[in-house]
């Protein structure tokens, strides 16, 4: 394809812009794809009570599963204390700490 002198720019910025795109997208992707794993991770630590990708559940299978916790307090209590165990309540003041101590953070 030829395209004129003063077109270029343009065109260069249009292919820039389609790169950054797609590589957007392909973020994305692997960003949903950590969340899942993430998820079956909290699963599998007994953190969450994962039901599955959104593909795979209903609103019907959502309702039998809250119907169901709120039937076993037991384990509402086991979800519970699992993550109380994750979660030290010191996050925020990690976070604080981290971007103070961090050069690049440092507002003039």
């Amino acid at each position: 394809m030829s395209i004129a002198e003063n077109q270029r720019p343009a065109c260069e910025l249009r292919a820039a812009s389609c790169w950054l795109l797609a590589a957007g997208c392909w973020l994305l992707a692997a960003g949903c794809w950590l969340l899942a794993a993430g998820c079956w991770l909290l699963a599998e630590a007994s953190v969450i009570d994962y039901l599955g990708r959104k593909e795979q559940v209903t609103a019907e299978h959502i309702r039998h599963r809250i119907q169901d916790l709120l039937d076993a307090a037991e384990q509402r209590q086991r979800l519970s204390a699992a993550g109380a165990a994750l979660v030290d309540g010191s996050g925020a003041r990690r976070v604080s700490l981290a971007m103070h101590r961090s050069k690049t953070m440092r507002i003039p």
